[in-house]
């Protein structure tokens, strides 16, 4: 309790060309804002609010910063100490810095956004039950990415070190990344926290680099008496309009054409009451979805493709949050 990493924080710019820049960015909700993976009756007694469930606070930073013209691409970079003991995928954690940082080629494209993530931070997650989780990543440009796993970095940009039996690549043993869509999905078999860093690539319809974000967070694996929502469930059903099902996830469609399908989500432990969080009206504008049911929920979700919308990325997730008590069960599909 009493967490605050002030009200600004410094981003550094470096170029390929020599030039360097720093942006001084401002807090935007002072005191954070708590995003505890807790049910609703226990939030009050997160660690946030002196309890001892586990809290999360996030804090969000905003500025402006003018670039050289002449400079092409451009690193921003944030580093804070320090890491904790806690982690098993790294050596001597608690010695090492938290080092971000993002690249754009703002010649090659000086009007660009870059992709956000808005999936949660530090997942709770189950030993020995399925994992799918998805980053959130939303790209209002309508870019192509690409997602792949990377080495965690130290102060300077330093490749970290990792302990035996894990790599940048298997940050936890059997994980595996969609390249395409960016899901993760893996079976935790060891209790603890582990460092998980994606990167993601962001291509123009040319093909050209447009730049590169990273995310760098922590699993936590826990034992639980609770079943997390089914990591099976959730497939497209009963698809009507002037589209196509490709897969169980994917569907192919033309421009002005529409969807309608149900996804249908389900918990083994028949008390819990489903509840989902989804990307999708941001990423598929117009598009609806509606849910009935607690446990099976059903989701029904209709979209019409507008003209621009060819190549780009239409990917959205919905995580699905079990109510269970205290640490919420969590699934994502993409």
């Amino acid at each position: 309790i009493g967490f605050d990493p002030g009200a600004s924080q410094t981003i550094t710019f470096t170029s390929t060309c020599g030039g360097t820049a720093t942006a001084l960015v401002n807090v935007t909700n002072p005191g954070g804002t708590e995003i505890s993976q807790l049910c609703p009756s226990q939030i009050n007694n997160s660690t946030c609010s002196g309890g001892t469930l586990p809290g999360m606070w996030v804090f969000s930073y905003t500025g402006t910063v003018t670039l050289s013209p002449t400079c092409n691409t451009w690193t921003m970079s944030w580093t804070t100490c320090c890491r904790n003991n806690a982690i098993l995928n790294l050596t001597n954690p608690g010695s090492l810095d938290s080092y971000l940082q993002a690249t754009m080629n703002s010649a090659t494209d000086s009007c660009n956004n870059s992709p956000s993530f808005t999936a949660q931070p530090i997942p709770y997650v189950c030993i020995k039950q399925q994992v799918n989780y998805s980053y959130g990543v939303v790209e209002t440009d309508g870019d192509s990415l690409y997602y792949s796993l990377v080495n965690a970095l130290g102060a300077g940009g330093t490749l970290l070190a990792y302990n035996p039996g894990y790599t940048a690549g298997s940050p936890i043993p059997g994980i595996a990344i969609d390249p395409l869509t960016g899901q993760l999905t893996f079976t935790p078999t060891t209790l603890g926290n582990f460092v998980v860093v994606v990167m993601v690539e962001e291509y123009d319809s040319n093909g050209n680099l447009l730049g590169t974000t990273m995310r760098d967070i922590q699993f936590i694996v826990q034992n639980c008496s609770n079943i997390v929502p089914s990591p099976t469930a959730g497939a497209i059903t009963g698809l009507t309009g002037t589209s196509v099902q490709t897969g169980p996830y994917s569907i192919e469609m033309c421009e002005g054409s529409v969807f309608n399908f149900n996804a249908v989500y389900t918990d083994a432990d028949a008390g819990d009451s489903l509840s989902i969080v989804t990307n999708l009206l941001t990423v598929l504008p117009g598009a609806t979805i509606t849910t009935s049911g607690a446990n099976p929920m059903t989701a029904n979700i209709t979209w019409t493709a507008p003209g621009g919308s060819a190549n780009t990325n239409t990917t959205f997730s919905v995580t699905v949050n079990d109510g269970a008590c205290p640490v919420q069960g969590q699934q994502t599909f993409v």
